[in-house]
């Protein structure tokens, strides 16, 4: 590989690499969003089990949960591409 394309791929990985912090922040602010989440829904099903409040906590904890799944393979799949690009490089 010549050195402008080299350059050029050094270019992606410097626009891509800020994507993985932001990830980052944006995965521990979901983090402790899910922990205040299941503090709520851990006291609601304790003190009432069958109430509606319970339900809508149960189904918010389960769609954050997903977004956190999501958010991590996402983020696999962001470094493993800066990491083939660097490869690339090489």
């Amino acid at each position: 590989m010549d050195n402008k394309r080299r350059k050029r791929i050094q270019k992606l990985v410097d626009k891509l690499t800020p994507f993985e912090t932001m990830m980052d922040d944006i995965k521990s602010e979901l983090e402790d969003i899910i922990d205040e989440e299941q503090e709520v829904n851990t006291n609601l099903e304790e003190y009432f089990p069958n109430s509606e409040r319970y339900g809508v906590s149960t189904t918010a904890l389960e769609a954050l949960n997903s977004a956190e799944e999501n958010l991590s393979e996402l983020s696999d799949q962001l470094s493993d591409m800066i990491s083939n690009l660097e490869t690339a490089m090489e």
